[in-house]
This record gives C-alpha cells, structure tokens and sequence, in this order.
C-alpha cells in the first residue's frame, strides 16, 4: 500500500516538471528573506542596546544598504551600517555612522560609532 502511494505521488509530478524548480526557487527566496530580516532587525536591537547602554536616546536609526559613511570598504558582509541620531543627557544630539559588526548570535555584535564632530 506505501508503495503504490509513493508510485503514486512520483508519477504524479515528475522531475522534470516546472513546477518541482518553481516551488524550489520559491523555498530558496523565502528563506533568503527570512535570513535577511532577522539580521536586521537583531542588527536595530543591537543599535538600540548600544544607545541605551551609551546613556543616549536614539532619536532616529536609518539602515543604509549602499551608503556606507566613513566605513566605506570596511564593511563585511555579516555587517550592519545604520545613520544615526541621538541625543544625550544634556539634551544635546549628535549624528554619526554606526556599524553592527558580527553574525547574530550572542557573542557577535561589536558596534563601531564614527562622529559626524566632535562631541
């Protein structure tokens, strides 16, 4: 009975049909994007812990794909470039680069800050 299932579900759709690569791109794409958003959003929560343990506001985080500040080249594939501003407690905001470096996993995340000026 197993047998004549499996005879059955092969014969049904055969390898070389279309649809067997279509459903294959579509797996490989939907993980793709499901790798890509979990890395950026651990990638925020790593800014916003950096922020936080700072003792400033984050005021705005913008992640920038191409825009790389004074990074530049230095940027791994694993890294993260985000613009942002903050604001300390004095009440004064500061802008700058900041760079998530690493993997997701606990013991990655170093974050590199570069100024726009001095503080």
């Amino acid at each position: 009975m197993l047998r004549d299932a499996i005879t059955f579900a092969s014969a049904s759709l055969p390898a070389e049909s279309p649809l067997v690569f279509v459903l294959g791109g579509l797996v490989i794409v939907g993980a793709l994007v499901f790798v890509v958003r979990q890395h950026s959003q651990w990638s925020r929560r790593r800014v916003t812990a950096w922020a936080e343990g700072e003792g400033l506001e984050l005021l705005a985080a913008s992640r920038h794909w191409t825009a790389m500040g004074p990074f530049g080249m230095k940027v791994g594939k694993w890294n993260t470039v985000f613009r942002v501003r903050v604001r300390d407690a004095d009440g004064q905001e500061r802008q700058g680069w900041v760079c998530v470096c690493g993997q997701p996993t606990p013991w990655h995340g170093e974050v590199k800050v570069e100024w726009d000026t001095a503080w």
